[in-house]
């Protein structure tokens, strides 16, 4: 009984001895505990960051998650006007209409009726050769913000339309002082006009949708309404 004891405890320790690496590789591919540790944790591809350089890495993963996020968001609606139908087509004309439609937004026209408005006009003219003429001495004047329009009465150059008199007024105080001697503010009520609305723009498309202008034009960009 005294042998048997001293033979299974003799293995039990040869057990324990092969299970802990200590004879050595035993079966093929086998490898003793630290070498495989080494192996797994391969110390050189790892490097002990300074508090600065952990701060811009974090700063830097940072920046790349808001970058992703802003080019997910996307703006609810904006909108831009009001036009009348001239300053309608070329305001559409000035959208990105290929981005838009690559990205998946959505154009729409909405039409309101205001109340009063106030215009800087000139005209009107009888034919377009002699707008467009009148056009050019303007710019020899220094003045670039005009369009031209068209209505039943003729041809115009608008020079820009106002909410508020007021602010028509201080249009025509500069349009004054630059030399423009025939242009004036002509009051129209229950006018028609036209809102160019833009929804599911992704937030950059939004960005640079805002930037967007027409010449004579207060029209800006706003949410939709």
């Amino acid at each position: 009984m005294r042998i048997l004891f001293v033979l299974l405890l003799a293995l039990n320790l040869l057990v324990l001895a092969a299970w802990k690496g200590w004879l050595g590789p035993v079966l093929p591919g086998q490898s003793r505990e630290p070498a495989r540790l080494d192996a797994q944790v391969q110390a050189e591809r790892f490097k002990v960051l300074s508090e600065v350089e952990l701060e811009k890495a974090v700063s830097g993963a940072a920046s790349k998650v808001r970058a992703q996020d802003a080019a997910t968001e996307r703006a609810a609606c904006l909108e831009w006007g009001g036009f009348d139908t001239d300053a309608l087509a070329r305001a559409r004309a000035a959208l990105p209409g290929d981005e838009l439609n690559a990205a998946g937004a959505k154009i729409d026209t909405a039409e309101r009726t205001v109340g009063a408005e106030y215009a800087v006009i000139m005209g009107p003219y009888v034919d377009r050769p002699t707008t467009e003429r009148k056009m050019v001495e303007l710019r020899g004047l220094k003045v670039t913000d005009m369009a031209m329009t068209e209505d039943v009465r003729g041809r115009w150059i608008s020079l820009g339309l106002f909410d508020v008199e007021a602010n028509a007024k201080r249009r025509l105080d500069v349009l004054s002082t630059q030399g423009v001697r025939t242009a004036r503010i002509e009051r129209r009520t229950g006018q028609t006009r036209s809102y160019l609305q833009v929804r599911d723009a992704p937030a950059p498309l939004a960005e640079k949708l805002r930037q967007i202008s027409l010449p004579a034009s207060t029209a800006a960009w706003g949410a939709c309404r």
